[in-house]
């Protein structure tokens, strides 16, 4: 009697088909299924789940409400009554410059990344610290001693683990700061991105920015808020209860400037609260179509292995028609035969699970490396990714499992003994459902060949697209001349000699600054008037802008249709190189009060945030 065997069924195309779909759908889950690593995160609630981060002022804001000034905060503080706490976090991460304590003045000071919190930040996510404690209330308030949290990365990277950091002074920006506690390795915060290396107080925002104190200014929207809801009350009702606080802290802010136009502004403002779960991910946002649509193309891959492997078990099925018939003629049941290939079907595709979540996690650590590197994404097989494997492994088992199996044993004994006393050849596939089945791999196939080849076409397109300058031989850096000590009227004169002696510089054609560099990701817009000319209601006078110094077009090989480029001549005490008047209306870098010599000049109207330069500059 014949025996059966795995050798020609192929598991390598179950484990290729169940592996790349294991490794996709481990990637859907640490990016946008997986929760924050913290307690209860079903609780909490984002005042926006948009992933963009900056500083919005000199402006008026209505419709929705993504960023929020410190005096709006302190409004939904006060007068709260759906949430059980409310946190807020400065929207984006500031430079920081790091010495210890007590040094010779010799150490080379560190340059790393700070996010400012409120103080019960920590108490409403439910995070406890490694060593030490977080911050707390007390912490984040006037005239409180500097308190620092330690990332563990950081504590692990340039502390060696030495728990006695807890209570050490460190150089933060000019100012010392005392260690208060170091949090666990998992935890990163309300954003899933690398950490930063310190948490320090919403108070300690002058000294940290080298700015005038947000605190205080209404005018200044910077902050995102976060909270986590009362006993009983929905996120529908969260949501009626913030809007109304919203309007009502806005119609305060007017004040007697309560006009009929203000007043329909203030009605159309709201806040759109989103599930806190999963916290604040622009991975999120960006990759989740991409995940989606290569979770279809992996699913086609597994289709077309159970094909192939299906037309192989028709074909070890038509081997095995007279043993199957004798088994019959013996008094098994056909059910007991399907049953026996089915297991056999199972155990197959058992093997290609195994071997697929091990291809799994070698794939995925390598599409993470590439794709986010520094991101926490936790892709460690956890229930819901083995959960996921062992469904597709059983699918996949019955999918190319039952038709052979049905066929397989539906011959009739006289017909199979017939056939093998005859010496036909063994091994035929029916024509009818072979057939199919290779129809349906050549079919799936050529769809994800041309799809194939489309992306990889459209990669090269990528590679070909003019950017609109020349990226050849530019180098590029960045410097912050706050962070070495700087005072804001210092700036001025400490770029232009650094302007100077980098032009100097043999080989070197041109040089120049600006606030961020092309293709960067950041973007700065602003508010543009025109002298004599009143806006139409509702017409947009938002536009992108960037600060530059001199020779930006020539370093870029930028062409200058009409008139010139900016120079050293345009300086704070120069006639305004522009036209219009511009009022900063979004920043997304950090500005200082001192202009830089050689910066583009911005005529000036009212606003408080004009002819301001850059304490942050890339070159």
């Amino acid at each position: 009697m014949e025996t059966t065997c795995f050798h020609d069924c192929r598991p390598g195309d179950a484990c290729l088909g169940i592996g790349a779909n294991t490794a996709i759908f481990t990637l859907i889950n640490a990016v946008l299924l997986k929760p924050l690593p913290v307690k209860n995160p079903n609780e909490l609630v984002l005042f926006t789940d948009s992933a963009s981060e900056g500083i919005m002022s000199g402006g008026e804001v209505t419709g929705e409400w993504e960023l929020f000034s410190y005096a709006s905060y302190r409004h939904f503080l006060e007068n709260n009554s759906s949430f059980e706490e409310l946190s807020a976090v400065r929207s984006g991460h500031d430079r920081l410059s790091v010495q210890k304590a007590g040094g010779d003045g010799e150490e080379a000071a560190m340059r790393v990344s700070g996010h400012l919190v409120s103080g019960n930040f920590f108490a409403v996510l439910g995070v406890s610290a490694l060593h030490g404690r977080v911050l707390t209330n007390e912490d984040d308030s006037p005239g409180a001693q500097p308190a620092a949290v330690l990332s563990y990365n950081y504590w692990k990277q340039h502390w060696n683990g030495d728990p006695q950091v807890v209570g050490k002074n460190l150089i933060i920006n000019g100012t010392s700061f005392t260690v208060v506690g170091v949090m666990p390795p998992e935890f990163f915060g309300e954003r899933v991105r690398k950490p930063p290396e310190f948490w320090l107080p919403l108070s300690f925002q002058p000294q940290i920015q080298f700015r005038d104190s947000f605190l205080t200014d209404q005018n200044i929207y910077w902050l995102n808020m976060l909270g986590t809801l009362k006993p009983g009350i929905s996120i529908e009702q969260a949501q009626a209860s913030a809007d109304l606080q919203l309007r009502q802290f806005m119609t305060q802010q007017a004040g007697a400037q309560l006009t009929d136009e203000r007043r329909k502004a203030i009605e159309s403002s709201f806040v759109r609260l989103a599930s806190g779960a999963r916290g604040i991910s622009g991975l999120r946002n960006f990759y989740s179509k991409a995940l989606k649509m290569l979770m279809g193309i992996v699913a086609l891959v597994l289709l077309i292995a159970c094909a192939n492997i299906g037309n192989l078990l028709l074909s070890r099925g038509a081997a095995r028609q007279s043993e199957f018939a004798l088994r019959q003629a013996l008094g098994a049941s056909r059910f007991r035969l399907i049953r026996l290939l089915l297991t056999e079907s199972l155990l197959l595709a058992l093997i290609g699970g195994v071997c697929g979540i091990l291809l799994a996690q070698w794939a995925v650590s390598i599409l993470v490396a590439f794709v986010a590197p520094t991101a926490p994404l936790d892709v460690r097989p956890d229930l819901t990714v083995l959960g996921f494997t062992a469904g597709i492994s059983l699918a996949a088992g019955l999918l190319f499992g039952i038709a052979p199996a049905i066929r397989a044993t539906g011959t009739e004994l006289t017909a199979a003994l017939k056939e093998k006393s005859i010496h036909r050849k063994r091994g035929r596939l029916p024509v009818s459902l072979g057939s199919g089945l290779v129809v349906a791999q050549v079919a799936l196939s050529l769809v994800l060949l041309v799809g194939a080849g489309l992306f990889a076409r459209s990669l090269m397109n990528l590679q070909a697209v003019d950017l609109g300058f020349n990226r050849d031989n530019v180098l590029l850096f960045s410097v912050d001349l706050r962070l070495a000590g700087y005072k804001p009227s210092e700036l001025s004169h400490a770029y232009r000699q650094l302007y100077d002696r980098l032009s100097a510089l043999p080989n070197v054609r041109a040089a120049t600054f600006a606030t961020y560099s092309p293709l960067s990701g950041i973007a700065r817009s602003s508010n543009v008037t025109v002298s004599g000319r009143t806006p139409n209601p509702g017409e947009d006078t938002v536009v992108s802008d960037i600060l530059v110094g001199p020779n930006y077009p020539e370093t870029l090989w930028l062409p200058v249709l009409a008139g010139r480029s900016i120079s050293l001549q345009d300086t704070a005490a120069s006639h305004p190189a522009s036209p219009s008047s511009i009022r900063p209306l979004r920043n997304t870098s950090f500005p200082t009060r001192t202009p830089l010599a050689g910066a583009s000049p911005l005529t000036t109207g009212p606003n408080r945030d004009t002819r301001k330069s850059w304490g942050s500059w890339e070159m």
